[in-house]
């Protein structure tokens, strides 16, 4: 029995243009995560309990939701033929 991924072929150019969309995405994290680092630092320049909590909270969520997504992309990434 013939199935149908036996006729989807991709071409090279398809993973060199998801290669391009990785690396634009990546260099769009690379500045988020500055943005997020430079704001947990303004958020430490006044050192009290409440504001520490609060960036270490901000870096909690950047690692959860932004750092497991960009695991995600290149997982798929490496999937591409």
């Amino acid at each position: 029995m013939i199935k149908l991924k036996d006729f989807l072929v991709e071409s090279p150019l398809d993973k060199k243009a998801v290669k391009a969309s990785k690396m634009k995405l990546m260099k769009k994290e690379a500045g988020l995560r500055k943005s997020m680092f430079d704001m947990q630092q303004a958020i430490l320049k006044d050192a009290n309990p409440t504001n520490v909590q609060l960036s270490k909270e901000i870096g909690r969520m950047y690692k959860k939701n932004i750092t497991s997504f960009m695991k995600e992309v290149e997982r798929i990434y490496k999937k591409v033929k």
